[in-house]
């Protein structure tokens, strides 16, 4: 038998038209809606997480950057203390050597002055002694001369 479309049938197929508007409006629409708030919401988090990697590898370098330069920086610090620190000592160095060689030179001045000083008595002192055994020898109060160059001879002074 062959099919007979009748009122039935064509009320079916309306009433089933009528339900399939129904549903896409009722339930397609916000199931639809729905999958595209959700795709919105994966792309924008997505595209933070983007953004937030870039932003960390920026801050990162920046570290980096800023880790060197304080680095470099306080090796030059260390670098120019050092150079300070032995250019000072160097400067009291040389100073002590000033004050040692002034006090070396006021030294040996002193002990030349009292070189010929004891020189000098030592030779009058000879001459007493010489006039004293000439006399005991000769039983007699001689008055000699004697000449500095000739002690200075003897005494190799």
């Amino acid at each position: 038998m062959l099919m007979q479309i009748d009122g039935t049938m064509l009320f079916a197929i309306i009433s089933f038209l009528i339900f399939l508007l129904i549903i896409k409006f009722i339930v397609l629409k916000p199931i639809s809606k729905a999958i595209e708030n959700r795709d919105n919401f994966y792309f924008k988090n997505s595209k933070m997480e983007q953004d937030s990697i870039q932003k960390s590898k920026t801050l990162l370098e920046q570290k980096q950057q800023l880790l060197d330069a304080s680095r470099d920086e306080a090796s030059n610090i260390l670098k120019e203390a050092s150079l300070a620190s032995k250019l000072e000592n160097e400067a009291q160095i040389n100073q002590a050597k000033t004050l040692a060689k002034d006090e070396m030179e006021k030294n040996r001045a002193n002990l030349e002055q009292e070189s010929k000083t004891a020189k000098h008595e030592i030779k009058s002192q000879i001459k007493d002694i010489v006039k004293s055994i000439v006399s005991k020898i000769l039983n007699e109060d001689i008055e000699i001369e004697l000449n500095d160059s000739e002690i200075d001879k003897y005494l190799k002074i």
